[in-house]
């Protein structure tokens, strides 16, 4: 481990584990501990400097594991300030595609409660921001209706509808009026990119969600 490699690197005469966590006469019961109490470390701007790397080359979600990983293993002093820091850089890839920077975090949270309880820890155990009981990943509903459920139109959105072209607006029409009308149905949007496919999902989702 790292906090094994710093103790053999700066204890002398050491010929046993033992001896690596015997500071002042006292059997310390771990590695970190042992280098801790010999001031060999700063753990917590150790930890910061750590994720602060992994982000130049790990993606949102492996970055989501090595903080639960960190939690688990190496007993961060202050867990709030880690997570602080650090959340942004957690949270890019739920950020593409949700403008609610609660919804996101959320997310976030329920991955690494869900990352926790694979290592037989509880979130709960941590001084983390509450999940909200509206989603518990124990009841079923799929994540992508809780992020939709969630979602703000932008203010840039809620105009949308008022600038489709012909073709957009008669799809829009037909839609809007199958869901006032309470009869629903199922519509298929086609057309090769830059058609504007994209901008009459985001025109009708604004619309919905005002």
């Amino acid at each position: 481990s790292y906090y094994l490699s710093v103790l053999l690197n700066h204890v002398t005469g050491a010929t046993s584990f033992n001896d690596l966590r015997m500071v002042f006469g006292e059997l310390l019961l771990t590695f970190r501990e042992a280098a801790k109490r010999r001031d060999l470390i700063e753990v917590d701007n150790t930890l910061h400097e750590g994720i602060a790397e992994a982000t130049l080359w790990m993606m949102p979600y492996v970055q989501r594991r090595l903080f639960a990983t960190i939690l688990v293993f190496y007993e961060p002093s202050d867990v709030l300030e880690l997570w602080e820091k650090h959340k942004k850089a957690m949270s890019e890839d739920y950020k593409c595609n949700n403008q609610s920077s609660f919804v996101v975090e959320q997310m976030v949270l329920i991955d690494i409660w869900k990352l926790l309880e694979l290592m037989q820890k509880d979130i709960k155990m941590y001084p983390l921001p509450d999940i909200d009981d509206t989603y518990d990943p124990s009841s079923n509903i799929p994540r992508e209706i809780f992020e939709e459920a969630n979602v703000e139109a932008s203010i840039d959105d809620m105009a949308l509808s008022k600038t489709v072209n012909e073709e957009q607006k008669a799809a829009y029409n037909e839609i809007m009026s199958a869901i006032d009308s309470d009869n629903g149905g199922l519509f298929f949007v086609d057309g090769p990119g830059g058609t504007g496919k994209t901008y009459l999902y985001r025109a009708l989702h604004a619309t919905i969600r005002s």
